[in-house]
């Protein structure tokens, strides 16, 4: 887990500092994904908020705050998890699927 937790911050950092190009959205959304399917769920909570902090794409910024919600959840860390399901509802385009996990 050490080794890949390494290689991950590895990738961050290359993703943080280079300028903002056309791939840097894309590269921070794929780190997010690898992250969260590895379950380095607080890896994936920093990733989700730079993805957040730095979308242009709505539905990039939606899924950011959707994983910030499942890896609060899943580190057990409901009160933070409470706060991150709030700002997924208040996204104004959420399917009944993510709105049932949300409320559940």
């Amino acid at each position: 887990m050490q080794e890949n937790t390494t290689k991950h911050l590895n990738l961050d950092i290359a993703i943080s500092d280079m300028p903002k190009n056309q791939f840097t959205e894309y590269a921070l959304e794929r780190a997010c994904d690898i992250a969260y399917s590895k379950k380095d769920y607080k890896l994936a909570i920093d990733l989700y908020k730079k993805l957040e902090k730095n979308a242009d794409k709505q539905s990039n910024i939606s899924n950011a705050r959707l994983g910030l919600m499942r890896c609060y959840f899943n580190l057990e860390d409901y009160k933070q998890a409470i706060k991150a399901a709030i700002n997924v509802l208040k996204d104004v385009k959420i399917s009944d699927n993510i709105f049932r996990e949300d409320i559940m």
